[in-house]
């Protein structure tokens, strides 16, 4: 195999980037998709990507 360059290929490394607690705490829903605001700067909203 060494004569032909054949390798075995080796598997790639997963990094941890999150480890989730099984007991932890969930923010409630406040909003209920309801994102209509009555004035400005009254409902603020993000995004949290794993």
């Amino acid at each position: 195999m060494r004569e032909q360059g054949f390798f075995a290929k080796r598997p790639r490394h997963r990094t941890v980037t999150m480890q989730s607690e099984l007991d932890a705490q969930v923010a409630p829903n406040l909003l209920q998709r309801d994102f209509s605001a009555d004035e400005p700067n009254s409902k603020w909203v993000a995004d949290v990507c794993p």
